[in-house]
C-alpha cells in the first residue's frame, strides 16, 4: 500500500481557502495554462484593478490531495 492509498482512505475532510490577487499594471494576454486577469469584486473593494483567484485544498490530516 503507498501513502496516497493510505490518505484516501483518510481523507474525510477537505479545507478549501480561497483569495483574490488585485494588480497592478497592463495584462493584455494570459500565458495558455494561467489564469486570466479581470476586472471584478475583489476582497479588497478595488473594483479599478484586475485580479485573479487562487485556490487551495488541504486534507484533514495535512496533505494536499491530487
Amino acid at each position: 500500500m503507498c501513502a496516497s492509498d493510505h490518505l484516501d482512505r483518510l481523507s474525510l475532510i477537505l479545507h478549501w481557502d480561497m483569495t483574490s490577487i488585485s494588480l497592478h499594471g497592463d495584462y493584455h494576454d494570459a500565458e495558455p495554462g494561467f489564469a486570466r486577469p479581470r476586472f471584478g469584486h475583489p476582497k479588497d473593494r478595488r473594483p479599478d484593478l484586475k485580479h485573479v483567484q487562487a485556490g487551495i485544498a488541504v486534507s484533514s490530516v495535512g496533505a494536499i490531495p491530487r
